[in-house]
């Protein structure tokens, strides 16, 4: 029956060999407050004084702490050894002790235990400070059970002395951790003098096992309770019951340490407590530190039982794990030829980035996930560069009032019927200029992109082992991709400069002035006939005696212009405001402003800039369309085909060099010590595995029944 614990301690100790910290066995966790009493209780169930003592925090580090019960003589161990080949017998019936530590080492002198305890927790865990890293210590006695329990840092509200204030969540956190494993038995150590529900320990426990289903209590100091108080109710189950109940002891006092009275005999002394007391006589058998014992090896053996087929199952998954992860790393030794295995590794480098680039196989989760890829250049171009060209406005920032400076200023004195061409030619120049940006940033992040599945998203996981080897291919990788940058910019601003070189008013996607002077012409015709009368009736007016001012400017309109003899036109200049003094004189000569920018717009010069507005749209839009198109070929041809079709060939002719290869082909360290970790981790699932694969139909039988 008892085997199976010897099983799992077997396990235990197979994996913390390896360093295997995390696989989660059936556990016995111990769990209170400093003070309370749990260093005394272990010592109970072991009948033997061995932990380290004191009034601060003395507990650490967490003790693991393997019972084995022996036989007592040489003759059971004959009688019983064709049937419990788990059991341990040895000739010798001294309890001794032994470190994982120190293993082969054992410890007949349980002071000594004592000692080694404390020294090993300073060594880790130096000036009073913690550790969640374990002591492992097995106790080989005919006086103890087969059983294994985790001792834990006591819960704290202070930290003492030169302790980091942040010590009590410390410990908090760390008691948690262990208690949360769901396959650990919770056994929670409460001292009977104090309110139980505003225990720490029993707070803790309640917030990971809320249901109590795994919690078992111990309630101590049962003889310094008030006169006339007891935990009988508690017991009975009658207040905060668990399902495991609570189990009373009477640890030893301190004057019965000082006096040098043994654990045994205090467990006597216990005994006799319980039942000469008269709360607790009729429930006697169900008190003190034997039937505590024997609970908790009967717990723990119905865990085991519970948990050992998802044991075995995690014990295989994880060892075929390993198993694939340590062939990665291959032998320590290269087999075969290295030439070929060099070559192997650069070709399935530029294959990988090849398959990359024209479309993945869906065989990893990431794939399902994200873009990967040439499909991320393809959102580049289509998504990203598309749409950011598509909005651009060519009239973004153009007032009404610069174009009308454009065309005056391109007019010169010359008055023209149309808009000159080369007010069109200077405003689209200017405006395709604006497309330069995005195009050579669109070359960039294409760039970026190339650059990050060469560096990161390649994965090789033959190519991890040489470290060196894999630089070197990213090195040169990169460098290529880095010579093929600047050809493509330089072309794609040659596309710009082009595209400013002629401006193609006879393109046939380009509308003609005339279609545009028409339509607006039609916009436009309702609401010149609408204004005719007004402006004869203002005619008339201007003929009153109200002002010169609206004449002379009904004059000076460039329709009438022509009409004036150049005399009237001098009377005309002398008669215009601005060449009056204040006193309404005649000025003596003509005064030119230094900067005209106040000028009222004609009608018809609002038509012209409506004109070269619509003009500007229709080309801007035929240049548009050239970049969307033209842009993305040159990036796939200067940059993503250069670098796919031509990577393999650069690999080979950059890297390989027969009388390098050893160098290449070395391994660090790090891959090393990676490959010994995965070996020992192999190794200790493998061993775990043959442990668990013997049958266990008989004992679990005898449990059952």
């Amino acid at each position: 029956m008892d085997s199976l614990i010897v099983v799992i301690n077997k396990i235990q100790d197979t994996l913390a060999s390896a360093k295997i910290t995390t696989f989660e066995l059936p556990q016995i966790i111990v769990v209170g407050e400093q003070s309370s009493g749990k260093s005394s209780v272990l010592e109970s169930i072991v009948k033997m004084d061995f932990l380290p003592r004191g009034n601060n925090i003395v507990t650490r580090r967490p003790l693991i702490l393997q019972l084995h019960k022996i036989l007592d003589n040489k003759k059971e161990q004959r009688k019983k050894s064709s049937q419990k080949k788990n059991e341990i017998r040895l000739g010798t019936e001294r309890p001794w002790g032994e470190f994982l530590h120190q293993k082969g080492k054992k410890y007949f002198n349980f002071e000594k235990i004592r000692q080694e305890i404390q020294d090993e927790t300073d060594r880790i865990a130096k000036g009073k400070e913690i550790s969640s890293k374990p002591i492992r210590l097995s106790i080989y006695s005919r006086d103890t059970v087969n059983l294994t329990l985790v001792d834990l840092p006591g819960l704290t509200n202070n930290p003492i002395g030169n302790q980091k204030k942040d010590l009590p969540e410390r410990i908090y956190k760390m008691v948690t951790q262990f208690a949360s494993n769901p396959r650990a038995l919770i056994l929670c150590v409460i001292p009977a003098n104090i309110d139980i529900a505003n225990s720490r320990a029993y707070k803790l426990a309640k917030t990971i096992d809320p249901e109590s289903e795994r919690t078992l209590a111990i309630l101590t100091k049962i003889d310094l309770m008030d006169e006339g108080t007891d935990v009988r109710d508690i017991i009975n189950g009658k207040v905060l019951p668990l399902r495991y109940g609570y189990v009373p002891v009477v640890n030893r006092s301190q004057k019965q340490v000082d006096n040098n009275i043994t654990v045994k005999k205090a467990i006597k002394l216990e005994k006799k407590y319980f039942q000469n007391h008269p709360s607790y006589q009729g429930i006697s058998d169900r008190c003190g530190t034997k039937y505590l014992s024997k609970t908790l090896s009967k717990l723990f053996i119905k865990r085991i039982e519970k948990f050992l087929p998802e044991v075995r199952r995690k014990v295989t998954a994880n060892k075929i794990k390993w198993e694939e992860q340590l062939k990665t790393f291959g032998q320590s030794k290269i087999d075969g030829n290295k030439n070929t295995l060099l070559m192997t590794l650069i070709f399935n480098y530029s294959k990988k980035f090849s398959a990359l680039i024209d479309g993945v196989d869906l065989y990893e989760d990431e794939h399902l996930k994200f873009l990967q890829g040439g499909s991320r250049i393809n959102h580049i171009f289509y998504e990203i560069f598309t749409n950011f060209i598509k909005d651009i406005d060519p009239l973004q920032g153009l007032t009404e009032k610069e174009l009308i400076l454009l065309m005056k200023n391109s007019k010169g004195t010359k008055k023209t019927l149309f808009i000159p061409d080369k007010t069109f030619e200077i405003l689209v120049k200017n405006k395709i200029e604006n497309f330069r940006v995005p195009c050579q940033n669109c070359v960039k992040i294409v760039f970026r992109e190339l650059e990050s599945i060469i560096t990161t998203k390649i994965k090789i996981e033959k190519l991890n082992r040489f470290l060196v080897l894999k630089e070197k291919i990213i090195q040169k990788s990169q460098n290529y991709l880095n010579s093929l940058l600047e050809p493509c910019i330089m072309f794609v601003n040659q596309i710009v400069d082009s595209e400013s070189a002629f401006i193609n008013l006879n393109h046939p996607d380009f509308e003609k002035p005339t279609d545009h002077i028409n339509r607006i012409s039609r916009n436009d015709g309702n609401s010149n006939s609408n204004s005719n009368s007004n402006n004869n009736n203002n005619n008339s007016i201007n003929n009153s005696n109200n002002t010169n001012i609206n004449t002379n400017q009904q004059i000076y309109s460039h329709r009438n212009i022509k009409k004036i003899s150049p005399i009237k036109f001098i009377d005309m200049l002398n008669d215009y405001p601005s060449n009056r003094n204040q006193q309404g004189n005649i000025k003596n000569s003509l005064t030119m402003p230094k900067n005209i920018k106040d000028f009222s717009i004609e009608k018809y010069e609002k038509q012209e800039i409506k004109l070269l507005q619509n003009l500007l749209m229709n080309y801007m839009k035929i240049v548009k369309i050239k970049l969307i198109d033209t842009i993305p070929k040159i990036i796939m041809f200067f940059l993503v085909n250069k670098l796919k079709d031509n990577l393999q060939n650069i690999l080979i002719e950059k890297i390989y060099q027969p009388k390098k290869i050893d160098i290449l082909l070395s391994e660090s360290p790090e891959i090393e010590r990676e490959r010994k970790n995965c070996e020992r981790k192999v190794h200790a699932y493998q061993k775990a595995e043959k442990i668990l694969s013997q049958d266990f139909t008989q004992i679990l039988n005898i449990i059952e029944n």
